[in-house]
Parts: C-alpha cells; sequence; structure tokens
C-alpha cells in the first residue's frame, strides 16, 4: 500500500505499485525470493480528476485489471493490493481503501496485516474483513473523543491480538499513519519521504521516487500532510 497526500502523477507510481504488488520489488522475512509473495486478492486506488478525489476497486489482480491504466493520466492519492485473510475474493466491498463519512468529512482506509481481537463497532459493515472493522473502530475512536487525533493511540495500543497494525489513514489532504506489528519485521515496516511530489508513505521504498527512505519504528503513529511531516503521535 501507499500513499501521498499531495497527490503523484500514475504514469510515475504505477511502475513501482505493480512491482510491490507481484512480490517484485525487495526481499523480506515473508517474500524470500523476488515474485514469491503476491497481493493478487484485488486492488483499489483513490485519485485526483477535475479538483474531485474518485475511488476506484477490483477483484482483479492490478497487473490483470486494464483500468489500472487509466490512472497514468491522473493524480493519484493511494494504492492498495489485497492479499486476503478474510473476506471472500470476489466480493469488492472486501477490497481497500475503504470509506466512512463523518461530520468531520470523508475517511480513507488502507490496512496490512490480520487483527484478531473482537473488536465492537456501532455501524453496521459493508464487508467480512477485519480491516475493516478495525478502520470503524478507529474512526468511531476519534468520534467519541471529539476528533482529537490522540484518541487514535489509546484505540491503537487497545488491542491485543494481531500480526500487524498497519494503517494509513487518509482525510481530504491529512494522512495519519500506524506502524505496528506483533513481531516487527521488514515485511511490516513503513517507510516514508519527502519527494518531488510531497510526502509518500509506503510498505515499501520505490526507487524511482526517492534514492533512500525512513522507516517507520515499530509501535509508533504519524500525522503527514503533502509537504510537512511526519508530527509523531507516539513511538
Amino acid at each position: 500500500m501507499i500513499a501521498a497526500p499531495g497527490g503523484i502523477p500514475g504514469a510515475v507510481l504505477l511502475p513501482g505499485f505493480l512491482r510491490m504488488a507481484q512480490g517484485r520489488n525487495t526481499v523480506n522475512e515473508k517474500n524470500r525470493t523476488l515474485g514469491h509473495v503476491q497481493h493478487a486478492d484485488g486492488w483499489g486506488a483513490l485519485y485526483m480528476q477535475e479538483g474531485r478525489v474518485f475511488r476506484y476497486r477490483s477483484t482483479k489482480p492490478c497487473w490483470e485489471d486494464k483500468a489500472l491504466a487509466r490512472l497514468d493520466d491522473v493524480d493519484v492519492l493511494a494504492l492498495h493490493a489485497r492479499r486476503a485473510t478474510q473476506g471472500a475474493v470476489a466480493d469488492s466491498e472486501n477490497v481497500h481503501p475503504f470509506v466512512l463519512q463523518t461530520e468531520q468529512g470523508l475517511f480513507h482506509f488502507m490496512h496490512n496485516g490480520t487483527v484478531r481481537d473482537p473488536l465492537t463497532v456501532e455501524r453496521k459493515l459493508r464487508g467480512h474483513t477485519d480491516s475493516e472493522k478495525y478502520f470503524v473502530w478507529l474512526v468511531e475512536a476519534l468520534e467519541h473523543a471529539s476528533f482529537d487525533e490522540r484518541a487514535l493511540s489509546s484505540a491503537v495500543n487497545a488491542l491485543q491480538d494481531y500480526s500487524a497494525l498497519n494503517g494509513l489513514l487518509l482525510r481530504e489532504r491529512t494522512l495519519w499513519t500506524i506502524c505496528k506489528a506483533r513481531e516487527p519485521s521488514s515485511y511490516f515496516t513503513l517507510h516514508w519521504q519527502m519527494t518531488a511530489w510531497g510526502n509518500v508513505v509506503s510498505s515499501e521504498p520505490l526507487a524511482e521516487l526517492a534514492a533512500e527512505w525512513n522507516g517507520l519504528e515499530n509501535g509508533s503513529i504519524a500525522r503527514f500532510d503533502a509537504h510537512t511531516g511526519p508530527c509523531m503521535l507516539s513511538d
């Protein structure tokens, strides 16, 4: 997954995203040889066109979806390729990014990892994934705290049974990042860098965006805008 609150031209971003989705970008504890672990269970995007934000989701592998090429000519805010652990692959409601309307505007969310805590939420879920329930849990925690962003730390720290809570939460041009894995690993490390297009946070470093990347500390929560950051909320 990757997010850029300032947007990046799709033509620049898509080659690296395809490499990540196909496991051809980097080697880590899970992807021990290039191409071994693929994220083929659907993909989604947020993008800007004529000043408006649009969302696209597909249950196809991104490299098999002709719609991916349509992003070449727009500014992309977020991309996610799914590797399913819960929820049917054929159901598009299980594909990231998810969306919620609140009094503070639209929130979008993407997640890497599995959450096994029995979360209780007030809203009815649209799909059947732990990731969507985790998203609703976080947003409702913010609502109950009058959208004080410190509530994110409390909500995240209350969870105990998970592989990783890595999440990218976007509202307009603000991005909150959660980097927390049960067992610290390069696979579950989030990376960020200030690029020619502003801040970018990614599951893996992408060479075409920056030569060097910064790893976020395990257990950290941070806020980014398009051109300033990160502002650490916890670590």
